[in-house]
């Protein structure tokens, strides 16, 4: 089904933005490089002001994350806002880690792509071939109906031996299917963990060592990693808050180390390396072309590989959000006109669809009187 306010905004936005492109020097480098993302705030032109004034103004409701608006290389709006440590009056700065929960979920369908683009595999590979003989109920489910929920495993909320690789993939031979492989939807956290013990098994390292060498490092992205990981990938990230008043929040429950909350949740980053990730997945520096469209393309529904894609008269809209407690994460990528709007929030008080909504109406805003050359 096709958006048309979506369309109509994007559309808007683009020639806005491309009238107001000019940069200052030294917050954009050459386009398409990870130096492209400037360290540090920023809020540039009209629109990077006006979209500060809003989300400032929400910080008394209780905002606390960081926001980041750009077109292409250049960054519009780059900032924290809010807490990181409330206990500690620690700010969100924009170079604040965050736990982004199901976004993690991407890295886990680019790393089985990538294992395709080397030879090592193939989408259409049975999961068996890589993981041993699975029950007759979900023998000869495919990788692609993994990555796009359609295995009939894991969806049945069966219990699962988190521990080690080896137990929870047991775990997942011994559930029930929920139906047979590729007989209907049904989303699965599990799933992606089983395909994360899939590029453990191809690959013969741990998930973090592929992540971090094969998608990370390449994209640029020095501040992404699991929370559990020695700081070398960065600060701690910012403390998760749960509560339904702003003067009520207390901390979440730390998120401790199992082996299966691998594949779906457990990566923090910041609003730059979600961009960086962006980035990289247009120009091609992590995955080749074909690899990228086969992750951004509606398979099942609206389901890629990890991405919901949304169908717009000026192109697919890819998004991807998260939550768990404490957290809550959105990205937004316009691909036809290269507009991307990331936000993460560290607390559970109700306001990602405010913030969404607020940051849409000021671009369009802004793009309306670009264009009447007011």
């Amino acid at each position: 089904m096709r958006d048309a306010g979506i369309s109509g905004r994007v559309r808007l936005l683009a020639l806005a933005l491309a009238v107001s492109v000019a940069a200052p020097a030294g917050m954009v480098a050459a386009p398409g490089s990870p130096e492209s993302v400037s360290t540090g705030d920023v809020v540039r032109g009209e629109l990077g002001a006006a979209l500060n004034r809003f989300l400032y103004g929400m910080v008394p409701d209780g905002l606390s994350g960081a926001v980041l608006v750009a077109r292409g290389d250049a960054i519009f709006l780059k900032r924290g806002y809010g807490l990181a440590d409330r206990e500690r009056r620690v700010p969100n700065t924009s170079e604040t880690r965050f736990n982004i929960a199901a976004l993690a979920s991407t890295f886990t369908a680019a790393a089985i792509l990538r294992l395709q683009a080397d030879g090592s595999l193939q989408v259409t590979d049975p999961v068996e071939r890589h993981l041993g003989d699975f029950p007759p109920d979900t023998e000869g489910a495919t990788l692609h109906q993994l990555l796009t929920h359609t295995s009939g495993m894991g969806a049945g909320g069966a219990p699962l031996d988190l521990s080690s690789r080896q137990s929870f993939v047991a775990s997942m031979k011994a559930a029930p299917a929920a139906g047979p492989p590729g007989d209907a939807f049904g989303y699965s956290d599990a799933g992606y963990t089983l395909l994360a013990a899939v590029v453990e098994e191809v690959a013969g390292v741990p998930l973090e060592t592929f992540l971090r060498r094969r998608l990370f490092k390449p994209a640029g992205m020095v501040s992404t990693g699991f929370v559990w990981e020695p700081r070398g990938a960065g600060a701690a990230p910012a403390v998760g808050y749960v509560g339904l008043h702003r003067d009520e929040l207390v901390p979440a429950p730390p998120l401790g180390e199992a082996w299966g909350l691998r594949g779906t949740q457990g990566i923090a980053t910041t609003v730059g390396d979600l961009y960086r990730w962006v980035l990289a997945l247009r120009d091609g520096t992590v995955l080749p072309p074909r690899e990228v469209e086969q992750m951004l393309t509606a398979h099942v529904g609206n389901e890629g590989y990890a991405w919901h894609v949304v169908d717009s008269t000026d192109g697919p809209l890819v998004r991807r959000g998260g939550g768990l407690p404490g957290f809550e994460s959105s990205l937004r990528w316009y691909r036809a006109d290269d507009l991307v709007i990331i936000f993460v929030l560290n607390n559970e008080l109700g306001l990602r669809i405010p913030v969404a909504r607020g940051i849409d109406r000021i671009v369009k805003e802004h793009a309306a009187v670009q264009l009447s050359g007011q």
